[in-house]
């Protein structure tokens, strides 16, 4: 499985973890999408991906919350050999215009898990 995730810095967690770079603020509707990541199966077996977020403390203290969400609506397996893609998107929820700095930013990783279908 390769992933492609221009917004995110590899993170030492793992083979498919992933942290935010860069610090935002909640829009006024205090919903906010992160950029997408694209997951693509180039193997020879199927695949079911799983994805998930993790916040830091002072962001859940702070009343945000955070899923990840598939945009693509492709199929739950990841075909061999055809390169087949899914695309995430992590989106956070929390109080409106809620500044996230960059040493929050940071620990918010979003990771993938996968396993022959």
């Amino acid at each position: 499985m390769d992933v492609t995730a221009s917004d995110w810095n590899k993170s030492d967690g793992g083979n498919f973890a992933y942290t935010y770079k860069r610090s935002f603020t909640l829009n006024s509707s205090g919903f906010t999408p992160l950029s997408q990541v694209t997951a693509t199966n180039s193997g020879d077996v199927d695949l079911v991906v799983t994805a998930g977020v993790t916040l830091p403390a002072t962001l859940t203290a702070a009343g945000v919350t955070a899923v990840v969400v598939r945009t693509d609506n492709g199929p739950a397996t990841l075909k061999a050999g055809a390169n087949n893609k899914a695309v995430y998107e992590v989106r956070l929820m929390g109080p409106k215009n809620y500044d996230v700095a960059m040493p929050d930013a940071k620990k918010i990783t979003l990771s993938f898990t996968y396993a022959a279908a």
